[in-house]
């Protein structure tokens, strides 16, 4: 079973959001349709997968820009 489809993922993803109540890139403020995002890799640093201070809420357009310009990943802190 992958790692995103337990009941810790999902608990983390409330968890972020809960704590951060707006996409967190500055002057964006949007409230709705809220992603919970890694800053360091879930697939790369396992052990802070359920972190919540490894979490931040991310608008679906901020978070879709952020893996654009990334290109999709990163496997550094």
């Amino acid at each position: 079973m992958s790692w995103r489809k337990t009941s810790e993922y999902r608990r983390w993803k409330k968890k972020v959001v809960a704590r951060d109540k707006c996409c967190q890139v500055p002057g964006c403020n949007e409230t709705h349709h809220l992603h919970s995002h890694h800053m360091n890799h879930a697939t790369y640093f396992p052990e802070e997968r359920f972190w919540v201070r490894n979490g931040i809420a991310l608008c679906g357009d901020c978070h879709s820009h952020f893996h654009n310009d990334y290109h999709r990943s990163t496997k550094h802190k």
